[in-house]
């Protein structure tokens, strides 16, 4: 367990990382175009990234059972009458 959460760390690091050096790169188009509000967002984004260890296919099964959850199965008892 202990290494998959090591290896799940290191390659979200890897991965941010390689976005900061673009971000980094891509600086002065960046100064240019948008204003400083959006520089922010994008560092915070960034930020957030490398504190929070969450992967993307963690992210879309969560989604996917929370769905489950709210909607499809209060569908499933939509039809059934309690008897009291």
């Amino acid at each position: 367990m202990l290494k998959h959460l090591f290896l799940t760390i290191l390659d979200i690091s890897f991965s941010t990382s390689l976005l900061i050096l673009a971000a980094l790169l891509l600086s002065p188009l960046i100064q240019r175009r948008y204003a400083a509000r959006w520089k922010y967002r994008l560092w915070i984004i960034l930020g957030l990234r490398l504190v929070v260890p969450v992967n993307g296919t963690q992210v879309y099964e969560a989604v996917r059972n929370i769905i489950f959850c709210i909607i499809i199965i209060p569908s499933l008892f939509q039809g059934l009458k309690l008897q009291a």
